[in-house]
């Protein structure tokens, strides 16, 4: 089986926005909801919404790519979100709804891959 990492930003109650990578975005959330997660998230709860996810092949560039996203303005962060494919709004999260958006971005991101020659 082929694990997809994945590029994730939430934001926060006080509007701001958190960058993380998961192999799990599931169990990432339950534990950020928790208050098990990163510092930064646990003093800015409740999560709002999960306002963007990529995917990329390897745990490397999950972390470039995250770094990316990190130095981006808030401007450039609301662009990406903006422009996203797949953002569901409004996002209440729930298992259920992850679990469906995990394997329709984890299809279309190994579609995209395939060459049909």
């Amino acid at each position: 089986m082929i694990r997809n990492w994945c590029i994730y930003i939430l934001e926060l109650s006080d509007s701001s926005y958190y960058t993380g990578i998961t192999l799990d975005l599931n169990k990432r959330l339950e534990l950020h909801e928790s208050g098990k997660g990163s510092k930064y998230v646990r003093s800015h709860l409740p999560i709002k919404d999960v306002v963007y996810i990529e995917f990329v092949q390897s745990h490397n560039d999950a972390l470039k790519r995250e770094s990316e996203i990190k130095k981006l303005t808030r401007e450039q962060k609301e662009r990406l979100i903006k422009n996203a494919q797949y953002v569901f709004k409004p996002f209440k999260f729930s298992s259920k709804l992850l679990l469906i958006f995990n394997l329709r971005a984890s299809l279309t991101f190994f579609l995209n891959k395939i060459s049909f020659r």
